[in-house]
């Protein structure tokens, strides 16, 4: 199914304001680099809007849901003044109900709203129906200490690789989808067949995402599907029940 706009970016304007004046914004610096990645990976540009009028309150009008029947993908930029916020909460409701009304919120087992996750919410706190959706962690965290530090381009942040690591799988799953999406509707390719390698990568603690991130990639340019592929439950029976499923498709 072919869709006249590609992405649109949803997020809060104080999210995207620079902390120097001589900077861009932090969504802005997303928005050109996922643009410029994508176009290398699909061969041509995609088309990715966002509202750049938007004010402190975040307000936006109903010129932006009108456009969500026409639009494949919602990028979501997570942080606590996302939740906050009424009207960014609305357009991720908003672009549900679309999807829901046109080829679907989940193609395979992809969801049409992708997370980026600029700074650490509780999942708790996330739109129930994208609580299970697995997000892109742009930071990094000590749990010692409670101190969260966002990836950045910048070179003389310290994260820079890992930014555009992160990026980089971003992109190659946006590429995946949108191919999908253009190309079939019912996409089920997505989905895991019964023929498909999987393997089952153990959870681990924020000291050694890194490490499994870099795992992970080298398993999925092997040809492996790699669960778990969303959240699971925080409820010890309903973890073991959900794990136990995915490790019988692993193989």
């Amino acid at each position: 199914m072919k869709f006249e706009k590609d992405i649109f970016i949803s997020y809060a304007h104080i999210d995207n304001e620079a902390l120097r004046k001589d900077e861009t914004g932090w969504v802005a610096d997303l928005h050109r680099a996922l643009e410029i990645r994508l176009s290398q990976l699909l061969g041509e540009r995609p088309n990715i809007w966002r509202d750049k009028k938007l004010q402190g309150n975040d307000f936006f009008g109903d010129e932006i849901i009108d456009q969500f029947p026409n639009t494949a993908i919602l990028l979501s930029i997570i942080s606590p003044r996302y939740m906050k916020s009424e009207w960014c909460i609305r357009e991720i409701e908003q672009f549900k109900k679309v999807a829901e009304s046109n080829l679907g919120l989940r193609i395979g087992n992809k969801s049409r709203i992708i997370k980026v996750i600029k700074t650490p919410v509780p999942i708790s706190q996330h739109p129930d129906f994208v609580r299970d959706v697995l997000g892109y962690e742009f930071y990094t965290a000590d749990y010692e200490t409670g101190k969260h530090t966002e990836y950045s381009q910048a070179p003389e942040a310290g994260t820079e690789r890992e930014y555009w690591q992160k990026l980089d799988d971003l992109a190659h799953d946006i590429a995946k989808l949108i191919t999908e999406i253009r190309n079939d509707n019912s996409a089920p390719s997505l989905g895991t067949s019964s023929n498909s390698k999987a393997i089952y990568l153990a959870e681990v603690g924020t000291e050694l995402r890194d490490e499994r991130d870099n795992i992970k990639r080298e398993l999925v340019s092997r040809g492996y599907a790699v669960y778990p592929d969303k959240y699971l439950p925080p409820y010890f029976d309903e973890y073991v029940q959900e794990a136990t499923e995915l490790l019988n498709k692993c193989k």
